[in-house]
């Protein structure tokens, strides 16, 4: 409740108010990992069902912002979509095999 009320002052200030939606997430997932039964489904429906369809809608979201200039962006600068996929496919796994280890 405490982040909320955090959120809620620093939405309310205009020299802060960008900080405001930031600290909203930090409260969700505080209150999601204090009370996680709420969050894992309604009555006999559980929420797992709802990750590929939301996913398919948030990458549709992405892609339908996108407009010929990002393209054209990518094709200009390669050398960052090279690096990042080496990274995404090198770097993430094994930060996140350690991090499940460590845990």
């Amino acid at each position: 409740m405490g982040l909320g009320l955090i959120a809620i002052m620093l939405g309310s200030m205009p020299a802060t108010k960008g900080f405001a939606f930031t600290v909203w997430i930090f409260t969700a997932v505080t209150f999601s990992l204090y009370y996680p039964e709420l969050f894992m489904g309604i009555g006999d429906f559980s929420f797992k069902t709802l990750i590929i369809p939301l996913l398919q809608l948030i990458m549709f979201g992405v892609g339908s912002t996108m407009g010929l200039s990002d393209f054209a962006g990518v094709i200009r600068m390669p050398k960052g979509v090279v690096v990042g996929i080496i990274c995404q496919f090198t770097i993430m796994p094994v930060i996140g095999y350690a991090l499940a280890h460590a845990f």
